[in-house]
């Protein structure tokens, strides 16, 4: 009985045991029940979803869009607010509303030229109506030609004053291209170096005579007495042109130019040659140009593309008008004619230069690129 009464006691400690364990799972079940019910909804799993192609973020496309737009009206804004703070003279139609003085043309810049001469330029570009005369200069330079012969309507002007506002805008090159433009028609052309300041026509005829501060003789030698008139005359090499060089640089060039005697040489030379043309320092800064446009028929002004400045275009007319000057007219000078309005003018006479070129080609020649 002993043995059976242990035996029984650890059977009942077992079977206690695990009627505790199965109360503490049957309790643990039904909480857990309990929550399941509670977190119980509605939602359903109507479609699944798919894996994208690509990122959402950044859209490349898109923002090249964008870019492209806001790129494009910027641009356009900052041009014109550019254009706005431009006060650059850069069209004869612009000098025509500005100081309502016609326009004598314009001239292209060295750059539109390069493609028509022949090899490099080993002439001085003040030649080139001499040296290259089916040029698109040799044209711009010839229509300036026929406006100063038509500009008034008596008669031509004899003596012109080719002058500009500002230094560097290319007065001494359309003077001289002018005046061997003038020649060509079989007139006798005279060029006035009479920019006693900075002379520059010396180099352009005879690059030896002149130099070194213009220690040969010239207009300031026969002002000053200590030459002839006939004695300063010089013959180009070109047919119908001559030029008398400035000279040694006085310390008084107003007071030369506005001598007694310079009025008695101009009208001396006035009666052998038929035309005179006359460079002169700049308008703004210089007396020299105010005083020798009291003497002659007319004065040309030079203005230079996007350079020249319209106050000082105006500043320029208005002190030429104080001494009764007659302004003839203004040119252009240095205008890219490959870009913005002038692009038809360049492709004209490119087209019409093609033309003759090809009809100046041997005849074999054409039919070889005809049949080609």
């Amino acid at each position: 009985m002993q043995q059976k009464s242990i035996q029984y006691n650890i059977l009942k400690r077992e079977a206690d045991t695990n009627k505790d364990l199965y109360k503490s799972l049957l309790q643990r079940t039904k909480e857990v029940g309990v929550s399941a019910s509670l977190q119980a909804s509605n939602i359903q799993i109507v479609d699944k979803a798919e894996v994208p192609k690509g990122p959402y973020q950044p859209d490349k496309r898109r923002n090249l869009y964008l870019a492209a737009v806001i790129g494009l009206f910027l641009g356009v804004g900052l041009a014109f607010f550019l254009e706005y703070l431009d006060s650059t003279i850069k069209s004869p139609d612009e000098v025509e509303n500005l100081i309502h003085l016609p326009s004598f043309g314009l001239v292209p810049e060295i750059s539109c030229e390069r493609k028509y001469l022949r090899g490099d330029l080993t002439y001085p570009i003040e030649r080139i109506a001499h040296c290259h005369p089916k040029s698109i200069l040799s044209e711009a330079y010839r229509n300036i030609r026929t406006s100063i012969l038509l500009s008034t309507p008596e008669s031509p002007p004899k003596r012109i004053i080719i002058t500009s506002a500002n230094p560097l805008e290319g007065k001494t090159t359309t003077l001289i291209n002018t005046a061997i433009t003038l020649s060509q028609t079989g007139a006798q052309v005279l060029i006035i170096d009479a920019d006693l300041r900075k002379p520059r026509v010396h180099t352009v005829f005879n690059g030896r005579m002149n130099r070194g501060n213009g220690k040969g003789k010239g207009l300031s030698s026969f002002l000053s007495g200590n030459s002839s008139l006939w004695g300063v005359v010089k013959r180009t090499d070109i047919p119908n042109l001559y030029f008398i060089p400035a000279g040694p640089i006085p310390p008084n060039p107003s007071e030369l130019l506005g001598s007694h005697l310079f009025k008695e040489m101009i009208q001396a030379l006035g009666e052998k040659f038929d035309q005179i043309v006359i460079d002169t320092p700049p308008v703004i800064g210089f007396a020299d140009s105010l005083i020798l446009s009291t003497l002659v028929d007319g004065v040309v002004l030079v203005v230079r593309g996007g350079k020249t400045p319209k106050e000082a275009l105006q500043r320029a007319k208005d002190s030429l008008l104080q001494v009764n000057a007659r302004i003839l007219g203004v040119v252009v000078n240095g205008v890219n004619i490959r870009q913005g309005e002038y692009n038809g003018y360049y492709s004209r006479y490119e087209y019409y230069h093609q033309e003759k070129r090809m009809r100046e080609l041997p005849y074999h020649t054409k039919r070889r690129s005809k049949s080609a």
